[in-house]
């Protein structure tokens, strides 16, 4: 079985404390003089060779992976196993089985070790560890490697699930078992420069904000999406043709394209504080040699 041989070379940080859903204990900042707070949930440090080559697609996505269930004949295919290389999974609740195709990455708990799962070996990863599973080209991949997704619990596991993905591909389905949350995202800007070649620090984040604050946006080149938990925001993109205002109430998702000659802001609107979830790839330098 062919196996990509990761470097761990640079830092890695993962606070993952309490769970998505439930009450987080993590790293918090405040910004002065405005009624902004924001959290760490997690950030994840992935090397550039993990990644697809012409990186510029990213999906997330709440998982739920049903008791019992054990969608390894669903990857018996080649072209199957696509559906989860270049994929992170971060456990919110319960347990999945995961047995890679080739060697991934394993972070335990809110640790900051990186460890490696050997390619063909089960491992279970329970809630707060994080598991990469590498994107290699399909010609790579072995074609009798299957690899295995499960949940051998008696309850539902879930978890935040990110893929990365090269330009022009195709968005796999997904295996028995397996069901969505009531929020997934996507990120496809056809005109963005690729993340070729460069480590990528994946940040999720908590920004809350109170009536009429101004949300901090990232600057480009990073990828940003959004989810609003609480609350009411208002996307507004101004460009040569004009401003154009969007609504972004509590259970709506979305990105910022970042787009060359538009400025966006985004604000909370109304009398109620909002809370909102920012997954950003954020393009780190090269390690020195």
């Amino acid at each position: 079985m062919r196996t990509l041989r990761l470097s761990l070379a640079g830092s890695v940080i993962l606070v993952l404390l309490g769970g998505l859903g439930g009450a987080v204990m993590a790293q918090s900042e405040e910004a002065s003089g405005a009624e902004v707070a924001s959290e760490t949930v997690f950030e994840l440090l992935i090397p550039s060779e993990a990644l697809p080559e012409d990186f510029v697609k990213l999906v997330v996505e709440q998982w739920t992976l049903a008791a019992g269930s054990d969608s390894s004949d669903d990857f018996a295919a080649t072209a199957s196993n696509e559906w989860l290389r270049g994929r992170a999974i971060v456990v919110d609740s319960g347990e999945f089985v995961i047995t890679p195709v080739t060697d991934a990455l394993l972070w335990r708990g809110a640790g900051t070790d990186r460890e490696v799962a050997p390619a063909g070996e089960t491992v279970s990863v329970a809630v707060g560890d994080a598991i990469f599973l590498p994107a290699i080209p399909d010609a790579e991949v072995d074609a009798e490697a299957v690899l295995g997704l499960a949940n051998p619990g008696s309850e539902d596991a879930t978890a935040l699930s990110f893929h990365t993905h090269q330009r022009g591909g195709t968005f796999y389905g997904f295996p028995q078992g397996l069901m969505l949350g009531d929020w997934d995202m996507a990120f496809s800007p056809q005109t963005m420069e690729p993340f070729d070649d460069i480590d990528v620090l994946f940040r999720l984040t908590r920004i809350t904000g109170g009536p009429g604050a101004p949300i901090p946006l990232p600057d480009a080149p990073t990828i940003a999406l959004y989810y609003v938990e609480e609350g009411d925001l208002e996307l507004t993109m101004s460009g040569p043709g004009g401003d154009f205002v969007f609504e972004w109430p509590a259970g709506r998702n979305g990105s910022l394209t970042r787009n060359e000659g538009i400025e966006e802001s985004l604000d909370v609107v109304g009398d109620a504080p909002a809370s909102i979830l920012e997954l950003s790839a954020i393009p780190q330098p090269l390690p020195a040699e």
